[in-house]
């Protein structure tokens, strides 16, 4: 709590916290309970490795940060605050900030495991003749080398959830600051350019060019480049990193998503939200420094009219942006019909590819382009009557800098200051025809970012959905491992209905599972099955009734830890392989990357439930690549992959949607009887 509110993490002091499991327990119930504990701080902690020869550089590289510290009596942690030139801000219990070197925290971490071969590395480099002030340094050679990777230590590193606040996001990455440096940077610039046109205007309506002036616009020209570059480097900067936080925002509401909502979306719709996530990206970022620098063009514009006295002038801009902005609207609803119909003609061609071998089949060829050639037909209608609109936009500075220059006759007729106000004016009327210029541009960056972020609205709002994270002091009893008895599932009067149905799928619904128990569940299609496992293992929410785990509901355990106890595997056609090794296909719901004992323990599952053929005919056993570009796996071979992704999760309950129909009643018969042996509790659904 201290660290969260130091870091900058959380503003306000939150409710006492469980103190942390005993030092001799499992290494798992500490990870579980810090996790626990950070979702009740609305903080994530990312757990990561020390390595014995990075062990230096990741203490660098943390902050803020929870490292475990090598003690035996009892879980001792070091809090790490921030790191800079190689020193670190640790906080005590009070608090308090201290400053450590990071040496001395490797060094800390390291002892005890450099501890057994120490004095004979020791001894090995004082007989090799080595110089006095090299031993340190040889020594700590001999040692990297020794242990490697091999880990010294685990830690959690701190930082914000992805559904908190955007404007969080950004101040914690530090990169708000590179807007502020932008503006102040073009602000220079422009005052810089105005001011070097403005000498050299009037240096040449004078006819006189001294050496003072050449001097003073050559330093003024001269000024412009390291500003340009510094306004370019900060927008860089935020664009990559604004953009990259986008992008973990949008992945982590795409991930929480439920399944009622991306089930009645085809590839097509997916893929062109994918494509208009690029566009948001891309012209939103733009759009913001086009609008910065827009502004503080009008109004270095608007201010030299004002000091020149040529009202007029700032009149006829206050109107050229009038009309601007009424055909940037106009702009804005021909642009937004016609991205819808190109997003319908990408969700058509995507599902139309999809489906190419069933068109053959089934369509015929009369009317095989029928649909496809009215959609084209009104894509162009929509792009022509955009494109017009455009066109008008485009003209409307070029007429204002006419309109402009032809006000400025009465003082080119005049002979008094004539020269002056010339200067000063065609300064001003060029500035500001740049900045309507810039501002056509940013009205259809930001059209654009708007339209594409109405596709991506269901994904920012699913990311800031609150999560039940659980009562850490009620829950606590229940996440050891132990083997336990009696009720492990009790259901009562359980009612679910979708949305766009009028009858219950479920209704009434009342059973218990036992710790133990090997239980098949049957039904005809329809039923409500699938229904029933969705709610048992959280992905929906019962709309009455009461579902309780080991006594507890899913408000109290925590919606994360429901899911890692009551483990699925769903039927064939809703189950994936993901695009990546064999072992992480088998491992992504127990830990990643995995430990030397997860390898061995995937691969001894897979021998029993009959892929050790596989394993032996694929080059690279695990790590083989499978998937859509990888080795491609039968539909049998897929099925006992996904059996055993859910048994290797170890969970309290394992249910098995329908993920026998694929196989073979020899393999059917081995592959239950291994997932009746390596499962706590088990749960197969069938259909009859």
């Amino acid at each position: 709590d201290l660290l969260t509110r130091a870091s900058g993490l959380r503003t306000e002091s939150g409710a006492p916290l469980p103190a942390p499991p005993s030092r001799t327990e499992s290494r798992e119930a500490l990870a579980t309970w810090m996790q626990q504990v950070c979702r009740r701080l609305d903080v994530e902690a990312e757990p990561i490795e020390i390595p014995y020869n990075g062990v230096e550089r990741t203490v660098n590289q943390a902050g803020p940060a929870i490292v475990m510290l090598p003690r035996a009596d009892c879980a001792t942690f070091l809090a790490i605050l921030a790191t800079a030139r190689r020193r670190a801000v640790v906080l005590d219990c009070d608090g308090r900030c201290h400053r450590v070197r990071v040496s001395d925290i490797a060094s800390w971490l390291s002892r005890d495991f450099e501890a057994p071969i120490a004095p004979r590395v020791r001894a090995l480099v004082a007989a090799a003749g080595i110089p006095a002030d090299r031993h340190a340094a040889a020594a700590l050679a001999i040692m990297r080398d020794r242990f490697g990777p091999a880990p010294v230590s685990h830690g959690w590193l701190l930082r914000l959830p992805p559904g908190a606040p955007f404007r969080h996001h950004l101040r914690q990455a530090l990169v708000t600051r590179h807007v502020v440096i932008f503006s102040v940077a073009y602000v220079l610039q422009t005052c810089a350019s105005v001011t070097a046109w403005f000498i050299v205007g009037r240096a040449a309506l004078e006819g006189r060019f001294d050496a003072g002036t050449v001097f003073a616009w050559t330093f003024l020209l001269l000024m412009l480049a390291p500003l340009g570059l510094v306004a370019a480097w900060s927008q860089g900067v935020f664009a990559v990193g604004a953009g990259g936080l986008l992008k973990l925002r949008l992945l982590f509401g795409a991930l929480r998503l439920e399944p009622d909502e991306t089930r009645h979306q085809g590839i097509g719709q997916h893929l062109a939200r994918v494509i208009e996530s690029e566009t948001v990206e891309s012209l939103a970022l733009a759009g913001v420094f086009y609008a910065l620098a827009t502004a503080v063009e009008l109004l270095l514009a608007s201010a030299i009219f004002i000091a020149a006295s040529l009202v007029m002038h700032l009149l006829l801009l206050v109107i050229t942006i009038a009309i601007t902005a009424l055909l940037g609207w106009r702009s804005f609803e021909r642009r937004r019909r016609w991205t819808e119909t190109r997003l319908e003609m990408t969700n058509d061609l995507v599902e139309r590819m999809v489906g190419h071998r069933t068109r053959l089949a089934q369509e015929p060829s009369s009317h095989r382009h029928t649909d496809e050639d009215r959609l084209l037909d009104g894509y162009l209608t929509r792009a022509a009557r955009m494109d017009r609109t455009d066109r008008a936009v485009l003209t409307i500075p070029r007429t204002g800098l006419i309109v402009a220059v032809l006000g400025l006759s009465p003082s080119f007729l005049a002979t008094q200051n004539s020269s002056t106000i010339l200067a000063v004016g065609l300064g001003a009327i060029l500035l500001a025809y740049g900045a309507l210029a810039r501002l056509t541009s940013t009205l259809s960056y930001a059209a654009s970012a708007v339209i594409g972020w109405k596709q991506l609205e269901p994904l920012a709002a699913a990311a800031t959905r609150p999560e039940d994270v659980g009562c850490v002091d009620m829950a606590a009893p229940v996440l050891s491992k132990a083997p336990r008895s009696g009720a492990l599932l009790t259901a009562q009067d359980l009612a679910f209905r979708f949305p766009d149905r009028a009858e219950p799928a479920l209704k009434g619904c009342s059973f218990e599972i036992r710790h133990g128990d090997r239980i098949h569940l049957s039904g005809p299609s329809g039923s409500g099955k699938s229904t029933l496992v969705s709610l048992l293992t959280g992905l929906r929410t019962p709309g009455s009734g009461v579902l309780l785990l080991d006594g507890l509901d899913r408000a109290t355990l925590g919606a994360e830890t429901w899911r890692q106890r009551v483990v699925a595997a769903p039927q064939f056609h809703e189950n994936y392989v993901f695009a990546e090794s064999l072992a992480f296909n088998l491992l992504m719901g127990r830990r990643w990357p995995p430990r030397t004992e997860d390898l061995e323990l995937a691969e001894d599952v897979c021998r029993r439930l009959g892929l050790g053929d596989l394993l032996d005919r694929m080059p690279g056993g695990l790590f083989q690549r499978v998937g859509e570009t990888g080795w491609q796996l039968s539909h049998g071979e897929r099925s006992r992959m996904f059996i055993a992704r859910a048994l290797l999760q170890h969970a309290d309950l394992v249910v098995l949607d329908e993920s026998f129909a694929e196989l073979d009643p020899e393999s059917l018969r081995d592959c239950l009887t291994q997932a009746a042996e390596l499962s706590n509790t088990l749960l197969v659904v069938g259909h009859t």
